[in-house]
């Protein structure tokens, strides 16, 4: 049994629509001075990022460890997404059973995750439990068991999750378009890998994958709650300093997507046509970045007030939703959309949304929005600063902020400059970045009723 307990930690009071707020009382001049946050170091030269408040009696830790299912042996495809299923399934004298019942004994919440680029954990505990709260942790850590037992179970957990995900067609659209844009690349694997491979997983193998990944090198750790700096420094070296000095993940290319125009579909009955489509991105390293995500969030990200939401569903009623991103994996970089339409109407969606790209690239839409277009930047920002403020209205999505901000690899300033680099961008670089991002051909991935043509096939 997966056991998971909630634990509200409640609306916090924001201090600005900018920044991360402060926790409990809100600060006076927390739009200036940032987040109320600290780097603490362990006298073994651990680092944490700490968000300490006394409010709740709740402590959050999430963790992270670089690797992924992109390091998945070529065979053992889905042996990352099984292994973080089972680092709660028993450690050390508890086997599984024991284990979930220390846990619901205590309240506490401790579960593992994985991306094609991370291994994610996150426990959550009442600051009263915490002794046991953290001796679980660090033997989850230190002495997973893979009983037979466990690893069975979440091997029937995985074959049905991996055949829900065939029922789901924007997830097949995904998996698909990787695998087109990223063939020969450990990106274009599924991270389920397949029943097949994932019932054929070991123990040994296992083990194995949990000793490449889960070492102080390639570790980074946020906590939130109700514990101060000078009691989490020794606990980091307590629960994490006996793990491995170094891991050992093979090395993995960076891969640019294949450019060349495609459409693959695959044929479903139903009455929708689902459809992924993009190109090369922008990485959060590059000096465009800010400008190609106020481009891409005025586009079709954020609201239906966006060109493609104005276009494809309030002009035309052609979907109920449009959406583009940026999304920056650790070794490739995309602009990803996604639309789903009637599969009598999918293929209009897709020519509207090709044109209103277009526009960007040609001298006749560039003059236009030149011209018309900065609202669109206004807009664009205004939602990006202001929206910001809701991934911090609580201890979880705080720490799942601290996390993915050090993933990136910025610096604790990060949350004081976020937005002042958002603002600062002009209608010039906006225009600029519209120019060389969207002047690139669309790889297609459907699923449904309709193929998909591209413009060079169209009569």
């Amino acid at each position: 049994m997966r056991l998971k307990i909630a634990l509200t930690l409640g609306l916090l009071v924001l201090a600005s629509a900018v920044i991360l707020p402060n926790i409990g009382a809100a600060p006076k001049a927390a739009s200036q001075s940032g987040p109320p946050l600290q780097a603490v170091t362990s006298p073994n030269g651990l680092t944490a990022w700490l968000v300490s408040d006394q409010s709740l009696p709740i402590i959050t830790i999430e963790m992270a460890w670089r690797g992924g299912s992109v390091t998945d042996p070529a065979g053992k495809l889905g042996l990352t997404y099984l292994l973080t299923t089972l680092l709660n399934e028993g450690a050390g004298d508890l086997d599984s059973q024991s284990f979930q019942r220390a846990m619901a004994d205590n309240a506490i919440s401790l579960g593992f995750k994985s991306s094609r680029d991370d291994i994610t954990g996150t426990l959550r505990c009442l600051s009263k439990f915490k002794q046991t709260c953290f001796k679980l942790l660090k033997l989850a850590l230190s002495d997973p068991r893979f009983d037979d037992d466990a690893v069975a179970r979440m091997k029937n957990d995985h074959h049905a999750r991996f055949r829900r995900r065939l029922q789901n067609p924007q997830a097949l659209a995904s998996q698909q378009f990787f695998a087109s844009a990223f063939a020969g690349h450990p990106y274009a694997n599924n991270p389920l890998g397949s029943i097949d491979s994932v019932q054929a997983l070991t123990r040994a193998d296992l083990q194995a994958q949990f000793d490449r990944h889960i070492a102080r090198d390639n570790m980074h750790l946020a906590v939130v709650g109700d514990i101060e700096a000078d009691e989490l420094a020794p606990l980091m070296d307590e629960i994490f300093g006996a793990l491995p000095a170094t891991s050992q993940l093979p090395d993995i290319a960076h891969v640019t997507p294949a450019v060349e125009p495609v459409s693959d579909h695959i044929a479903r009955d139903g009455p929708q046509t689902t459809v992924i489509f993009g190109f090369q991105g922008v990485g959060y390293d590059d000096p465009n970045y800010w400008p190609a995500r106020i481009l891409t969030n005025g586009l079709g990200g954020g609201s239906l007030s966006s060109i493609l939401g104005d276009e494809v569903r309030n002009k035309r009623g052609l979907a109920y939703g449009v959406s583009t991103q940026l999304v920056n994996l650790r070794y490739a970089n995309l602009w990803i959309g996604y639309v789903a339409s009637d599969n009598k109407t999918a293929q209009q969606a897709m020519d509207v949304i090709q044109q209103e790209i277009d526009k960007f690239t040609d001298f006749g839409g560039r003059l236009r929005y030149w011209a018309t277009g900065r609202n669109l930047l206004t807009t664009a920002r205004t939602y990006l600063t202001g929206s910001y403020a809701l991934n911090f209205d609580s201890g979880q999505k705080i720490a799942n902020q601290l996390i993915g901000v050090q993933l990136l690899g910025f610096p604790v300033t990060y949350f004081e400059t976020r937005n002042q680099q958002i603002e600062a961008v002009t209608w010039r670089q906006t225009m600029g970045v519209a120019k060389t991002l969207l002047d690139q051909s669309l790889r297609i991935s459907s699923v449904g009723g309709t193929a998909i043509a591209l413009p060079s096939q169209r009569p």
